[in-house]
Parts: C-alpha cells; structure tokens; sequence
C-alpha cells in the first residue's frame, strides 16, 4: 500500500510539472546582438641573403688597367703603380652606398593601412672582413631609405606591396671607430629586420 503511494504522488508531480512548463503564462522577447572578427594576415616576402658589390669606382677610385703596346720577348715589364691605385685615384672613400631596388613583397586581407620598415639589427649590423691585426677592416650598416610602395592601404585586386632599400656602409679600422678606406674582400655579418605593421 506505501508503493502504491508513493507511485501515485510521484505521477501527480510529473504531470503537474509537465503542465507548467508547457504553458507559460507570458511571451518575452530578447533581442541578441552577433558580430564576427576575421583575423588580419600578411604575407611577407623576402631574400634569405643579400650579397652586394663596392666596386673601386664607387669609393672614387679609377677602374681599369695600364697595357703597354709591345714585347719582343726581352721588354720588361713597367713597374710603376697604377694610376687606379695612385693615392687619390684608388679613392679616398671610406664609404658606400648600395640599392636592393626590390627587397620585399606584402600581402594582406587589411583594409587599412600597413607599413613596411627595414631596420639593421642592433645586434648584427657591424660586418667583418674576418681578418686580423691591422688587416681587420669593418664596416657598419645603416639604411638610408626604404623605396618602393612601403605603407598605405592593399588595393581591391590583391596585389602586393613592394619596395627595396638602400643600404649605405661606413668602413672602419679595426678599432671600430677610425674611418678607414676597405680593403678587398668580404664583409660579412650583417642583418637586416624586415617587417610589415598592420594599421600602424
């Protein structure tokens, strides 16, 4: 008799349970605001290396060799010095611009601005010849201008950003700090940050 009870007034409490949510006195209505973020990309394209060239002309100097007309076999050769190596005419210059004209390419879904900068490592922007005693000549790195489309808005048709650099170099002694005219060779070491700002 107690089960029948308790089976009774368990069934009473599901039906009245059940009416009660399925007969709501009152309607509300909520209006709930939904907005959606698409992540901004950029794509950055670039060298892995650059390797340039000072020639003599760009430190001043003169290019070119001296040939005399003729040997009959006996003639010795002259052993003056060159005009292109005459102090003065082997260029007094103890430093050198270069142009990368493209150095990067920079994609982006942005739709505003961006800004390519190149900057020298402050860590790395002091190349070496790798020599030795006086023979150490270095070389310290600055750039001088980024060209190119480097900052503004992508256009609708996708295409990229792209520009180069011009990288000026300042040659020193071994000390580090003496101006002094490079000797041939590679300078090496150096590296340059390349970076594309989103809505800078």
């Amino acid at each position: 008799m107690k089960n029948k009870v308790l089976v009774i007034l368990a069934a009473s409490a599901t039906a009245l349970g059940t009416a009660i949510f399925a007969a709501p006195a009152h309607a509300v209505d909520q209006n709930v605001q939904v907005s959606v973020s698409v992540d901004p990309v950029i794509y950055l394209r670039t060298f892995k290396n650059i390797d340039l060239r000072i020639s003599q002309g760009e430190l001043g100097g003169k290019d070119g060799d001296q040939i005399q007309e003729k040997t009959d076999g006996s003639t010795l050769i002259t052993r003056t010095t060159p005009d292109a190596l005459n102090s003065g005419a082997a260029g007094n210059n103890t430093s050198a611009e270069k142009t990368v004209k493209e150095l990067f390419a920079v994609w982006g879904n942005s739709p505003t601005n961006i800004k390519v900068t190149v900057e020298p490592d402050a860590t790395a922007d002091m190349l070496s010849n790798s020599q030795t005693g006086t023979a150490l000549r270095k070389a310290k790195m600055t750039v001088s201008e980024v060209t190119g489309d480097k900052e503004g808005p992508f256009n609708e048709n996708g295409d990229p950003k792209v520009g180069g650099v011009k990288l000026k170099f300042q040659f020193y002694a071994s000390n580090g700090t003496t101006e002094a005219k490079p000797t041939a060779g590679t300078y090496t070491g150096g590296i340059l940050k390349v970076r594309a700002i989103s809505n800078p």
